[in-house]
């Protein structure tokens, strides 16, 4: 004879019942008034059984949860490739970069845009070229928010880190003159060079190679290869290749 255990609501609704036996409140109900106070007691092995396939639908829906994110990011990547090159014809890239929501890109006035292998821009990158030239190396990340716009020529070096909300401009307004004039003058970066958050780049500035401009800084000149530059104007902290 099975033992039996106090019958409750709360109880009823945790424990795992024998298939034969009957699952809503109102049959269990019923038998308690015709002499039934108990149902059986669930042995330990037959919980763990219902607690692997509680473990494994949750793993399947975990695995198809994962499969429908991944097509959901290349759809988006696909159709906002097509979008900008039927838009701006000026553009160029392999299928390796990577475009996250809120992209913004404008090509206008027979400038260039091009795009190295393995480039990844991220949500809400905003780039502006207007008769002018970008040039973008391979394996460079653009963090949320960063703007680029250029009226004459911006290079980018490979495997570039540019933090969150970095601005770079390769024009001002001149203001000797009046109504809106603009001042040009290129912007090169160089390779391996880590640009912190927020920082500005403004026209006419080089970047050496390995440089590594500080947050918050404003470039308005030239930065020597492998140092470190911060502040507003920024200004040489140190050299990377010497010792601290």
């Amino acid at each position: 004879m099975q033992r039996l255990v106090p019958f409750s609501r709360a109880r009823a609704s945790t424990i795992s019942y024998h298939p034969g036996w009957p699952k809503s409140y109102g049959a269990r109900r019923a038998l308690r008034g015709n002499g039934f106070h108990g149902v059986p007691k669930v042995n330990a092995w037959a919980r763990a059984g219902t607690a692997r396939q509680r473990k494994k639908r949750m793993r399947i829906v975990a695995r198809i949860l994962r499969r429908i994110s991944t097509w959901h990011g290349a759809l988006l990547s696909l159709v906002s490739r097509a979008w900008a090159y039927a838009k701006y014809p000026g553009m160029s890239w392999p299928r390796s970069v990577t475009f996250e929501a809120g992209v913004r890109i404008s090509v206008t006035d027979g400038a260039r845009l091009s795009f190295g292998w393995g480039t990844v821009l991220g949500r809400g990158v905003a780039i502006f070229a207007r008769s002018g030239k970008i040039d973008i190396g391979a394996r460079t990340f653009f963090g949320p928010g960063t703007i680029i716009a250029a009226k004459e020529q911006i290079v980018i070096g490979s495997d570039v880190l540019i933090a969150e909300y970095v601005t770079i401009r390769d024009q001002d307004h001149d203001i000797q003159r009046k109504g809106v004039e603009f001042r040009t003058a290129p912007i090169m970066i160089g390779d391996h060079v880590w640009i912190g958050a927020k920082a500005t780049i403004t026209r006419g500035v080089s970047i050496g190679d390995g440089a590594v401009v500080g947050a918050n800084a404003v470039v308005t000149k030239d930065v020597p290869a492998n140092s470190m530059v911060a502040g507003v104007p920024a200004k040489i902290i140190r050299f990377l290749d010497a010792k601290p």
